[in-house]
């Protein structure tokens, strides 16, 4: 086997929004984002890292470390409003530099688990390849506006501005084809299955690799190109949800 695909899809409005507050937004990813599966493969719900069905679910705006614990350790939720993964703050909680500070994610669905929960708490997403043909997953997007909910992030039920927004992803591919994998590759498509790289950048959910810290442009590995051992790794892939909204 020579090439094998895993291919995401995303579905949902993309339609332009107009606002009375000026305020412009993007699809985010939706708490339960996953549509449905197809081909060579399937999403392994691991009951011993607690994960539950369906496998995958996303997380926006949030952390549950506590601030300064090491070893790390989890508190209360608290909602974190970071968009861009590539602008570091002087504030250290607003600047994404480790996988761990990533407020927003595509994670396995392991309840009370989150982006920044602390190593081995069950966080990757499994796929299982199996054969073949590509494997496909579907993702459905929310294009609700974001409303603050914590005063100390801004006016309590004012619009956050998400027409761009940064996500980080959990995952693990195995390999169950019962060949060697040479190559593997991720790709992003949108509802028509057209490949979201040709697509014009302002309507597109992109791969992110520049301006990343190292530390987390560090864990993406071998998008385009796997050895039958780095294939059984941890896939871990940031991307940037971005669609034209219009004002």
């Amino acid at each position: 086997m020579k090439t094998h695909k895993t291919r995401f899809a995303t579905a949902g409005s993309v339609a332009a929004l107009t606002l009375a507050c000026t305020t412009a937004w993007a699809d985010t990813l939706a708490e339960n984002p996953l549509i449905g599966t197809s081909g060579d493969g399937l999403i392994f719900v691991d009951p011993e890292e607690g994960v539950v069905a369906p496998g995958v679910k996303a997380v926006t705006f949030t952390l549950v470390r506590v601030p300064g614990s090491n070893p790390p350790v989890d508190g209360d939720p608290r909602e974190v409003i970071i968009t861009d993964y590539t602008l570091l703050d002087e504030d250290d909680e607003l600047s994404v530099d480790s996988r761990s500070d990533a407020p927003n994610c595509l994670m396995a669905s392991n309840p009370g688990i989150f982006c920044d929960s602390p190593p081995g708490s069950g966080k990757r997403i499994k796929t299982w390849l199996t054969g073949p043909d590509p494997f496909d997953m579907t993702f459905q997007t929310s294009n609700e506006p974001y409303l603050i909910t914590d005063p100390t992030n801004g006016i309590v039920g004012s619009v956050v501005d998400t027409s761009s927004v940064d996500y980080f992803t959990f995952g693990k591919t195995s390999n169950f084809t019962g060949a060697r994998i040479t190559s593997f590759t991720l790709e992003l498509l949108d509802a028509a299955g057209n490949p979201m790289g040709e697509l014009d950048a302002a309507d597109a959910v992109l791969f992110l690799r520049d301006g990343l810290d190292p530390k987390l442009a560090g864990g993406l590995a071998c998008p385009m190109d796997c050895s039958a051992k780095a294939a059984t790794k941890a896939t871990l892939v940031s991307f940037r949800t971005q669609k034209r909204s219009q004002l």
